[in-house]
């Protein structure tokens, strides 16, 4: 008897945390993968994404030299965190009460029809637009005094597909530069927009083949600089986006722990929809549809990205492919260091007609030094410049649904793939 005495704490102790935990586990996934071990004896699964690993790297270091070092630690950490890589606090919608709500004479400057003298207006306000209202100048968010400011446009709508802003960016968020340093923009919000036109987020330059881009490239803490000049924390949520051969959104070198979430993307793409730049990191792509007519290319293209997350998002338009991996060897003679790795993209739904399934919905490592440019950045001992293949590594590709094909077709590892998970991918009808 007293033996049973001693255990009933032990026993109870041992209930109640089992209670917690089960309480604890429950997360907005809609199913799970078995746990596993890594070549580094981490354990994972879909549902355990180390959120506290990833605020631990939301500083302005990052990885260089190709190897991705220090970005295998948001792979790395402590189970229980959910999803969801938002690092900052979040800022309130513009209202007449708030102290940083767009002045009356702001306002009637952003509200002006564009003019080719008078095409864009710098927004360092927080903007509540009405669903009746049109916007054809370009909205540019630049440096830190844009930082933590919301725009929310109640559905109105920024046309940008016609006139003077035919084929340009409707919203840009952009660092400015400053001498050798950048003053970036953080912890923008913008909401509800329908955006006839395209998104781009900058820093050192509006994609990988700018001169700053290329300069930096030539030393080897290169991801460290892209990323510290970078816009971060850019959120866009409840978007429609409906383009006209411009990239609808494209993420430049260095963006990161930016989403765009819960949004639609319509209209045609002369690239791809949605492009991740080399040396991003840190993105989250969660809960949109893709429906855009592209030309040749894939819906979501990670060229030299990391630790992203692409999740719960619905898929059309496959005939050029889904989501590829690779990294951009060479173009333009800049160097790519960051290799696409350690993502995840799980829970994504592909939907096929009567395709025959030539492109992958999936493409581990797509290129692998497949292009005519990749020696244009030779004479250099780290990333692109030392090796042109992709090395996409430490991926999860898991619980993706593919309408009538096999993911044993689907889902392609290029050569140079190593250290992926693939795991609870399956065909539906």
């Amino acid at each position: 008897m007293k033996n049973r005495t001693r255990l009933l704490p032990v026993f109870l102790i041992g209930i109640s945390l089992a209670l917690f935990f089960q309480s604890c586990s429950g997360g907005d996934f809609e199913s799970q993968i078995s746990p596993y071990e890594d070549r580094n004896g981490n354990h994972f699964s879909e549902e355990v994404f180390p959120e506290a690993a990833l605020e631990a790297q939301n500083s302005d270091s990052g990885a260089v030299s190709g190897s991705n070092s220090g970005l295998d630690s948001g792979l790395g950490s402590t189970y229980g965190s959910s999803f969801g890589l938002d690092s900052g606090s979040d800022s309130s919608s513009g209202s007449s009460s708030d102290p940083n709500a767009c002045s009356a004479s702001k306002l009637q400057d952003i509200l002006a029809p564009a003019t080719s003298s008078n095409a864009s207006v710098r927004v360092d306000c927080n903007l509540d637009l009405t669903p009746s209202d049109v916007i054809t100048k370009r909205l540019v968010y630049e440096g830190a005094g844009a930082s933590n400011l919301t725009l929310n446009c109640n559905n109105a709508k920024l046309k940008g597909n016609d006139g003077v802003n035919d084929g340009k960016d409707m919203i840009t968020v952009k660092s400015i530069q400053d001498g050798s340093t950048y003053s970036r923009p953080e912890h923008i919000k913008i909401s509800s927009c329908i955006v006839e036109g395209s998104i781009r987020v900058m820093g050192l330059g509006p994609n990988g083949e700018a001169e700053n881009v290329l300069l930096s490239s030539l030393s080897s803490d290169h991801t460290a600089r892209a990323q510290q000049a970078a816009p971060r924390n850019i959120e866009f949520n409840n978007l429609t986006i409906h383009s006209k051969y411009r990239i609808p959104l494209y993420l430049s070198p260095g963006v990161t722990y930016s989403k765009i979430l819960n949004s639609m993307f319509k209209g045609t793409s002369g690239s791809v929809v949605v492009y991740l730049d080399a040396e991003s990191a840190y993105n989250t792509i969660k809960n949109n549809e893709f429906n855009v007519t592209t030309k040749s290319r894939e819906v979501i293209a990670i060229d030299g990205s990391a630790n992203n997350q692409i999740l719960n998002n619905r898929l059309f338009g496959l005939n050029n492919g889904g989501i590829f991996l690779y990294r951009n060897c060479g173009e333009g003679g800049t160097i790519r260091h960051q290799t696409p790795s350690f993502n995840v993209i799980s829970n994504n739904i592909f939907y096929y007609n009567k395709y025959d399934g030539k492109l992958p919905s999936i493409w581990l490592s797509s290129r692998d030094g497949a292009k005519n440019y990749c020696e244009l950045d030779k004479g250099y001992s780290f990333g692109s410049s030392e090796s042109n293949r992709d090395h996409a590594s430490s991926n999860i590709i898991s619980n993706n649904k593919i309408q009538k094909l096999p993911p044993s077709k689907m889902i392609r590892l290029g050569g140079s793939a190593t250290n992926n998970v693939i795991t609870g991918n399956k065909q539906v009808e």
